[in-house]
């Protein structure tokens, strides 16, 4: 065979071998499907490739994002329709598998709440009402329980007629529809009286008796009157008399179903001064020498100096002086005023009596606290001649001995006080919470259940706490404390792990 002829034969096998193995090449086949195809956003859809033949692929989600995994998960957060593709390509071919409006994202549903300001008080009373729901919402409804509604989201409300009110409030979005109702939300009293007074006369001298008179209007259920000296009345009409002179502001505040009202009347009533009455108190009119005595001025009047004699040669010139009798007697007090419209004097004849000095009682415990039961040894301490001595010990137990020894069973705080008795007289010291009786100290137990959920998360707390008396201090630790509940129960609003403790205090 010639040359050419050999180089022809060999060209012709290696163009059939190339056509053989074109002709039997086959392209990627892309298919795929992904769950779930609808939720609520954010909403989260794995994608499974079912292609084959391929080496790489090319996601388009239809949301403006891509990836080139495998087996993508993708999450959608604004709601929409979207259509998927999957291109998968295999060296220089390629095979695309689009899936038109594929995934559908809806809204979430919106959750109705709402709040208000100036929810109770006289009519008319006008109320706002803020919108705090959550979610998209695109509409509301107010239902303000008195017939009346309102598509704003912030509405203004005002309530004409007496009574209670419940107000709702339904809200729409394109996730759906929610509503709220708030029982007694709102409560409307009847309009609020108004106080007019009137006092005759309204000038003379100490004592001036004056008449009041109420001539409020309204629907009024009380009256209080006060006076400008310090005394008051709840009577609607009346008397009252002014013992000392001055300038005094009247005041009538009345009451009623729609609230009160008060009245003032600046410098209404002027009483001028009168002719001193000398008179007096006294504290410590008897006892033992040495004795000191107050005395009190009670006389009344314009006075401008006091003028006192002991009847012990002793004087003073003070309003209210304090005296020591130093010596054993009966003796007469006199006290004389003056003042512009002249003197007075009081004389209370044997007010004071000043005896020889009685024992002095004193006493000790030992120990003065501890728990229930506590013996105590008391030991009698007092000073001067005794020849008897009594003791009570606070709870309702008594004794005649020197030196007793008590025991207190239940815990409490006790008064303890000894009298002792001798030729002359008797002294009593009373101490004051001078035992102290504890109880044991208590333990704190508790157990919540369920611990773990998801929000909002209900948990119902169960105290196993031991001890007497107990009172209950909760920590849910979100910020949310709960007093005086043995067993709460909380929600929890908010995602996360909290620590809970419980006081228990007696």
């Amino acid at each position: 065979m010639l040359p050419s002829c050999r180089h022809a034969v060999r060209l012709l096998a290696v163009l059939a071998c190339f056509a053989a193995t074109t002709f039997a090449q086959t392209g990627p086949s892309a298919q795929f499907f992904g769950a779930p195809r609808t939720g609520v956003i954010p909403h989260t859809v794995t994608f499974t490739n079912m292609t084959s033949r391929a080496s790489t692929y090319t996601w388009d989600f239809g949301d403006g994002t891509t990836s080139t995994d495998l087996n993508p998960t993708h999450v959608y957060s604004v709601p929409g329709t979207y259509t998927v593709s999957l291109t998968a390509t295999a060296g220089s071919l390629t095979d695309s598998e689009i899936k038109p409006s594929y995934i559908r994202v809806l809204h979430d549903a919106p959750v109705s709440e709402f709040a208000g300001a100036s929810l109770s008080g006289p009519a008319p009373l006008a109320s706002s009402f803020n919108d705090m729901s959550q979610g998209m919402v695109t509409s509301w409804f107010w239902s303000f329980g008195d017939g009346s509604t309102s598509s704003l989201q912030n509405p203004n409300h005002t309530f004409a007629d007496v009574g209670i009110y419940t107000v709702s409030l339904s809200v729409e979005g394109p996730g759906g529809v929610s509503s709220t109702s708030k029982p007694a939300f709102v409560t409307v009293g009847d309009p609020t009286p108004t106080a007019s007074l009137d006092v005759q006369p309204r000038t003379g001298s100490a004592p001036l008796s004056v008449q009041y008179t109420d001539h409020s209007t309204g629907a009024i259920s009380g009256q209080q009157w006060s006076f400008g000296d310090g005394t008051t009345s709840l009577a609607g009409n009346g008397i009252h008399v002014y013992t000392n002179p001055g300038t005094y502001t009247v005041s009538l505040t009345v009451t009623g179903p729609g609230g009160s009202d008060t009245s003032t009347q600046a410098d209404y009533v002027v009483v001028s001064f009168p002719v001193p009455t000398a008179d007096f108190n006294v504290s410590g009119a008897t006892g033992i020498a040495p004795l000191t005595t107050a005395f009190s001025d009670a006389s009344t009047g314009t006075i401008t100096s006091w003028q006192w004699n002991f009847g012990d040669g002793a004087a003073s010139s003070q309003q209210s002086p304090t005296h020591i009798y130093s010596q054993p007697g009966v003796y007469t007090v006199v006290l004389t005023v003056t003042g512009p419209g002249g003197s007075d004097s009081d004389i209370q004849i044997g007010l004071i009596e000043v005896t020889d000095p009685a024992p002095v009682a004193a006493f000790s415990g030992s120990p003065l606290s501890g728990t229930a039961p506590l013996a105590v040894t008391f030991q009698n301490e007092s000073t001067g001649a005794t020849t008897d001595q009594s003791w009570s010990f606070g709870d309702g137990e008594t004794s005649t001995d020197i030196a007793p020894v008590h025991v207190y069973s239940t815990p409490g705080t006790y008064d303890v006080s000894l009298t002792v008795l001798g030729p002359g007289g008797l002294d009593t010291l009373n101490r004051l919470s001078y035992i102290t009786v504890l109880e044991p100290a208590p333990t704190a137990l508790f157990t919540g259940t369920p611990t773990a959920g998801v929000a909002p998360h209900a948990v119902q707390f169960t105290s196993y706490s031991t001890g007497n008396g107990l009172a209950y201090e909760w920590d849910f630790g979100d910020g949310t404390t709960a007093s005086s509940t043995s067993n709460p129960s909380h929600v929890y609003t908010t995602p996360g792990t909290y620590n809970v403790s419980l006081t228990v205090s007696n």
